[in-house]
């Protein structure tokens, strides 16, 4: 009689060298984070609709699609009539459409800086969020509204005819009902207290307050304008610096009234690390929050993603290309 195979049990087949090569041991890493919170103004679902219906109903259709006629369709055609198809998207009417309108990350970033913006829309699905951080801090920073709007390039690719990461309203007040509903929804998004730009967007928006009655003008509680600029104009200067030589240094520090010994560095407690500095006025010194430490591990699905990426662009090819060739045999 032939002699049955042995089989393993299973602590054997643990320690056999087949299970040791597929095991992957996960990698921890210990890495430093910041303490504070991102702000991430996302609106609800309910939002998201009545936003979506005034966009739809306000803004303009800025570019006309055209259909990718083939060249051996094309050029049946005469060139009379080929003129007003290219015609359709003609630049000068593309610029008055888009007044009071700012797209793209790189023109709402210089519009924000010339404070000549009402508001901002951001879509959920950007990646990576890095792109339009900066956008939220400066609209935080300048007390204009921003809100993340999902599938907000679906939304403009349908009404404007063509899609965009963020889209920025002027002060030209165009649009009114669009600016009045993002101020409502708006106002049930603040900003957080953990936020790393909360204590200057607290300060702006105190200094933001002016009363211009002159009964008030002895409260020292009330900020006006005019005190805060001044009448001395030779001290205004200009914000580039230039040096006459090179052994001449382009910016010298003021000397400080301070003495140096006085400069101390105080831990007031495990959470915050603070640096004080004991001037005349004994104002508040400033607080730093640590750093703080976060265990992360490497992404088991990193590799189905990609794949899943592949097929569908894979897809996406195959109905583009029955598509075209449905349009030809039509014609």
């Amino acid at each position: 009689m032939a002699k049955e195979a042995p089989v393993l049990t299973k602590a054997q087949q643990k320690n056999s060298l087949r299970a040791k090569k597929t095991k992957t041991k996960a990698v921890v890493r210990n890495v430093l984070a910041s303490p504070y919170s991102k702000y991430w103004p996302k609106i609800t679902a309910e939002e998201a609709t009545t936003l979506r219906e005034i966009l739809t109903n306000n803004l303009p259709k800025i570019v006309v699609s055209m259909e990718k006629i083939p060249w051996k369709e094309y050029k049946k055609i005469s060139k009379s009539k080929r003129k007003p198809q290219n015609q359709k998207n003609d630049q000068e009417l593309i610029a008055e459409k888009k007044q009071g309108l700012i797209f793209g990350v790189n023109d709402v970033t210089k519009a924000l800086e010339k404070a000549s913006v009402a508001s901002v829309l951001i879509t959920e699905d950007v990646q990576p969020r890095l792109m339009v951080e900066h956008l939220i801090e400066q609209s935080v920073l300048t007390l204009t509204p921003i809100l993340v709007v999902p599938k907000l390039r679906e939304i403009l690719k349908t009404v404007c005819g063509f899609s965009s990461i963020t889209i920025a309203f002027t002060k030209l007040k165009k649009y009114p009902m669009i600016q009045q509903v993002i101020e409502n929804i708006y106002k049930n998004h603040p900003v957080p207290r953990n936020y790393i730009h909360f204590q200057k967007y607290l300060d702006t928006v105190n200094s933001s307050i002016i009363v211009i009655d002159d009964t008030l003008r002895d409260d020292d509680s009330v900020i006006y304008l005019d005190d805060t600029i001044g009448n001395d104009e030779s001290k205004i200067k200009s914000f580039y610096l230039y040096r006459d030589s090179k052994q001449q240094r382009a910016f010298v520090p003021e000397k400080s009234s301070v003495p140096l010994e006085k400069h101390t560095f105080q831990s007031n407690s495990e959470d915050f690390v603070a640096f004080n500095v004991d001037n005349v006025n004994n104002e508040m010194p400033m607080q730093y929050e640590c750093l703080k430490v976060k265990k992360t591990k490497g992404d088991s699905n990193r590799n189905k993603r990609k794949l899943d990426v592949i097929k569908t662009k894979k897809k996406g090819n195959k109905i583009s290309k029955v598509k075209k060739k449905g349009f030809i045999n039509n014609t």
